[in-house]
């Protein structure tokens, strides 16, 4: 509604405007969260795909590196307890890096953007 209408409108027809409003911003919200959370999605898809393929390969690179040390040691079963363990410790190590790397908050600029648009709406209705 133009502002010079805005003076001359009834308090319905403000409070329907408002509401068409609010209604418009609720949508445009909605369409830019799902862009986020696509956009997200994909860059989280090529992320899996590289780890899976870089752990493909350590775990070929492991494998090798691990025979060469069992046979370094003396090839004894005691030798091939060593290196497992280590590689153990090692794993346990990167997984909790990696769960301490995990995000806790989704779309956090579409959170942002939603509690700016509510702190306007409240102002404005102040």
């Amino acid at each position: 509604m133009e502002p010079s209408r805005l003076s001359d409108a009834s308090v319905t027809d403000l409070a329907k405007n408002a509401l068409e409003q609010g209604r418009e911003l609720v949508r445009v919200e909605l369409e830019l969260a799902k862009d986020e959370l696509r956009q997200e999605a994909r860059n989280a898809a090529f992320a899996a795909a590289s780890f899976i393929a870089a752990g493909a390969l350590a775990v070929v690179a492991l494998a090798a590196f691990a025979a060469a040390a069992i046979l370094a040691f003396g090839a004894t079963a005691l030798a091939a307890l060593g290196v497992g363990g280590f590689f153990v410790v090692v794993a346990g190590i990167a997984a909790g890096v990696g769960y301490a790397n995990v995000p806790s908050k989704a779309v956090p600029e579409s959170a942002q953007r939603v509690e700016a648009d509510v702190a306007a709406l409240k102002e404005h209705a102040a």
